[in-house]
């Protein structure tokens, strides 16, 4: 009976709506097992065309940022460097530097050591080991040296540079802990360890700041770090440093000497003398900085890279790296050299 009304509904229905009760009748069925396997495989070809890019863009990004990060490090790494050596030997208002005398004790002794030198306000140790900056400066702790050669033999090492300067402006008399200090009394320097508030009237005071920076090696695969060992209560220890960039695998300095005295750099020098430093009037500087991370799909970085005329050769890991270098003027050793009159920047 069901079907006959069904039937007899069916022809009591307009011609139109007949077609579409037709056409919806028709199509109203499962899809066959063919169907279904060309429906999966196309979903499983657009999730791995669309897992692909993503894959892709991760790995370009990731790649994009250790470059940029790179690039940020070597930039600032060498703004600290080039800003403090281009003030290296800046002795105030003192009209003769021959005429300064220390009053403070020793700080970081050694074979060099920071004594206060007028006439040598810079250093260099050319491709320092630990044991080598260490009996040099003994603030310096050997093992906390970075040695390249211990990870890829024949490596050239950094060198460890030192600069010797007073901060660019007079300092004002706040209560504050002893440190040492440049004091002037009409145009005779002196170097004394005091605090701001023993200043004595007539006087001037420029705080004394020297520097050593070298390169540090840290636990497990952190990266090498550029620091600068600084004086601290007029006193210069084993922790008296502050890290500055991370990923600075190399530094190597060459002194441009000026034999003739016409103020132009006639030779340079990779670890130039006592006497020669005298008449040093400029500086170039190379850092190798590398990436602090990688991908270990990445292929092996095979360059060699030219620091001046060090080479460094390949060291066959998956980290990116990039030589940063420019050339420093020291125009206060040169002008203290030549005219032995007071220097200003």
């Amino acid at each position: 009976m069901g079907t006959l009304k069904t039937m007899r509904a069916f022809k009591d229905m307009p011609p139109a709506n007949q077609r579409r009760a037709h056409t919806a009748a028709a199509g109203a069925h499962g899809y066959t097992l063919v169907e279904f396997m060309v429906a999966v495989t196309l979903g499983m070809m657009l999730i791995l065309v669309v897992s692909s890019v993503f894959i892709s863009g991760g790995k370009s990004y990731r790649e994009d940022d250790r470059s940029a990060r790179m690039q940020e490090n070597g930039r600032f790494a060498m703004k600290v460097l080039t800003e403090d050596l281009s003030m290296t030997g800046m002795w105030g208002q003192v009209t003769s530097s021959s005429g300064i005398t220390s009053t403070i004790g020793a700080t970081c002794v050694g074979s060099v050591g920071i004594t206060f030198d007028s006439t040598n306000p810079v250093n260099v140790i050319d491709q320092a080991t630990g044991s080598g900056a260490n009996s040099s400066y003994s603030c310096i702790t050997a093992a906390n040296v970075y040695d390249p050669a211990a990870i890829v033999a024949g490596t050239p090492r950094p060198d460890v540079l030192v600069i010797k300067r007073v901060l660019g402006g007079k300092s004002e008399a706040t209560t504050g802990l002893s440190e040492a200090y440049l004091e002037i009394t009409d145009g005779n320097g002196k170097l004394v360890q005091t605090t701001p508030e023993s200043f004595v009237g007539g006087s001037e005071y420029w705080q004394f700041m020297p520097r050593i920076y070298y390169i540090r090696k840290n636990s497990g695969d952190s990266a090498p770090t550029l620091v600068a060992k600084y004086l601290n209560n007029a006193a210069m220890g084993a922790g008296d440093e502050s890290p500055l960039v991370d990923g600075v695998e190399n530094m190597q300095v060459e002194f441009g000497i000026d034999t003739n005295e016409d103020g132009v750099a006639d030779q340079y020098k990779t670890a130039p003398s006592t006497t020669e430093l005298v008449n040093v009037v400029n500086a170039r500087i190379y850092l190798l900085v590398r990436s602090t991370t990688y991908e270990p799909k990445d292929p092996l970085n095979t360059k060699t890279y030219n620091l001046g005329s060090t080479v460094i050769p390949a060291q066959n890991d998956r980290y990116q790296r990039r030589v940063f270098s420019t050339t420093v003027s020291l125009r206060n050793p040169a002008n203290l050299a030549a005219a032995g009159r007071r220097t200003t920047l």
